[in-house]
């Protein structure tokens, strides 16, 4: 059945160019160990071309299908490293549904819904109308099922893992978020939540998938914050580390960025990225683009201006006015290669802004059918099991 599966997201997501004919009967041919083609040769390949490669006999398909195999491969591909930040995929979630959209430039000219795939979904008894997408990192989605459940999920390789999560039974508000320690070898989920107490105060869980628990943080930098709007959001990782917009306690519109560190498991606040805004009546959300902590403010005039934070300090500005009519616009993922950007407008509708022609251009690529918001995330597929990293290997 797996298999089958694996078969069917080869046929379905393009992620990277296949390897052809001659490529293959070379590799047939090479008269070397086995394991010095495993661990140095085709490690290099792309997934689609690993995923062809199961089918060569019994022992590549262990091979191939190893957790150690997937996190090597992982590591060794420059397509996947940190230094990287162009967007290649896209994670959609609308509704109950799952697609991975691949944005190549070629195949936009002629058909920009060409790269877009559903996903296969199976959870077992959880109902999908409970789940949603809360992070994506390394070829992991983290969700969370409203029923108290986490799930960590690989939809390339379609396998996945659950856990339960304490209990938010006197909480009002909560947010999640999901990312890597590079130097535990861990992937850690957090969850944030405010307390029906008065005066209330925010909460701070972290579960690890390394060791299978859940713990309690306490930082005295949260202790003046509340959470609602914006800061319901799930957190925007960045490297290793998460970020969120929080509001401050007796000011209905005074707001911070706290940077969550998950090596250190500690709260920072970002200086230098909400400035004051002279129009009445704005949005704000958190973004990555080009590899940056950004900020974006959407007005009530429409227009909406990007402010990006350098490693330096320095915040650098992308302004897309209302001539766009891009007023309506929640969340932005960027760049691509050719330095262009997504932006979700509306509740279910994904664009793609040009900043570097003058005028500035926007082009629809698709809207979704149903209700409610879609929900889109940077995704880079991998062969990195879940259940390796918690150790529930079958």
């Amino acid at each position: 059945m797996r298999e089958r599966m694996l078969v069917k997201l080869d046929n379905n997501l393009q992620l990277d160019d296949p390897i052809n004919e001659k490529d293959e009967k070379f590799l047939h041919k090479l008269d070397l160990p086995h394991d010095l083609i495993t661990q140095y040769i085709i490690t290099r390949l792309p997934i689609k071309s690993l995923l062809q490669c199961k089918s060569i006999s019994k022992q590549w398909y262990s091979t191939l299908s190893s957790p150690y195999f997937g996190n090597t491969h992982f590591n060794f591909s420059p397509f996947y490293q940190s230094f990287n930040p162009i967007i290649h995929n896209l994670l959609i979630q609308s509704g109950n549904d799952y697609f991975i959209y691949t944005y190549n430039e070629c195949d936009f000219v002629d058909e920009c819904n060409k790269g877009l795939f559903k996903l296969d979904v199976n959870f077992d008894d959880l109902p999908k109308d409970k789940i949603l997408v809360i992070g994506s990192c390394n070829g992991l989605l983290c969700l969370y099922c409203s029923l108290g459940y986490l799930i960590i999920w690989n939809p390339i390789i379609n396998q996945w893992v659950k856990f339960s999560c304490p209990s938010l039974e006197n909480c009002k508000n909560s947010t999640w978020g999901f990312g890597y320690v590079s130097c535990v070898d861990d992937y850690k989920a957090v969850r944030m939540s405010e307390s029906k107490g008065n005066p209330s105060e925010i909460l701070v869980h972290v579960f690890s998938l390394r060791n299978e628990e859940w713990k309690q943080v306490y930082d005295e930098k949260i202790c003046k914050y509340v959470l609602r709007g914006a800061s319901l959001s799930a957190g925007l990782l960045i490297d290793e580390t998460l970020y969120w917009i929080v509001y401050r306690q007796g000011g209905e519109y005074e707001q911070d960025v706290l940077g969550f560190d998950l090596g250190f498991e500690r709260f920072d606040i970002v200086q230098n990225l909400v400035q004051g805004d002279s129009y009445i009546g704005w949005v704000r959300f958190l973004c990555c683009m080009g590899g940056c902590l950004s900020m974006s403010r959407v007005t009530d005039r429409g227009d909406v201006s990007v402010s990006m934070l350098k490693q330096s300090g320095q915040v650098d500005y992308i302004g897309v006015y209302r001539d766009l009519d891009l007023g309506s616009c929640c969340s932005a993922v960027g760049f691509t290669r050719d330095g262009k950007f997504f932006v979700q407008v509306g509740q279910r509708e994904l664009g793609l802004v040009n900043p570097n022609c003058s005028p500035k251009r926007y082009t629809p690529l698709f809207k979704f059918k149903g209700e409610g918001f879609i929900d889109m995330k940077s995704y880079v597929p991998s062969l990195v099991s879940p259940s390796a990293v918690s150790g529930m290997q079958e």
